[in-house]
């Protein structure tokens, strides 16, 4: 067998772990979140909305502000809405531009996320120290600054 056709050395690297955990933690939180009928994502969105208040936001900015393309955003919205979480209505200054808002429903399904994402999170960590946490969250926040600092440099 030529050196070029042995196996690859196997190495569990940073990358590798923060791939493969962020994939665990996906799943599992899902998982997690299925009863209020969301996902994680859609968790995510729910927050963002939180932040503009009863004002509400263009779905263009919201776009912008979770880094994500308005069409994917826009079908996420739709099955929020559905389910009584978000709606839309029209601006007070722009009357054609509509603008989207958490519903009552959409504050009481974010408390009710928190609750189980904070009790999740509880178990993940349960054997991690919080000096270990906080290196951790440093360690990602310095590695989540330099690839926003790549993206904009492109």
């Amino acid at each position: 067998m030529s050196d070029t056709r042995k196996p690859y050395p196997l190495r569990i690297s940073l990358g590798f772990l923060v791939h493969d955990v962020a994939r665990l933690r996906r799943t599992r939180l899902d998982a997690e979140l299925r009863p209020l009928g969301i996902t994680r994502a859609q968790r995510w969105m729910l927050i963002q909305l939180s932040q503009f208040g009863d004002a509400g936001v263009t779905q263009a900015q919201l776009a912008q502000a979770m880094h994500v393309g308005p069409v994917s955003l826009g079908e996420k919205l739709l099955l929020l809405e559905q389910l009584g979480y978000v709606s839309r209505v029209r601006g007070d200054v722009d009357r054609r531009q509509k603008r989207v808002r958490l519903t009552d429903e959409g504050y009481a399904a974010l408390q009710q996320s928190t609750k189980r994402t904070n009790r999740f999170n509880r178990a993940v960590l349960k054997d991690v120290s919080p000096e270990d946490v906080a290196v951790a969250e440093h360690v990602l926040k310095a590695m989540r600054l330099q690839l926003l600092d790549m993206e904009t440099d492109e």
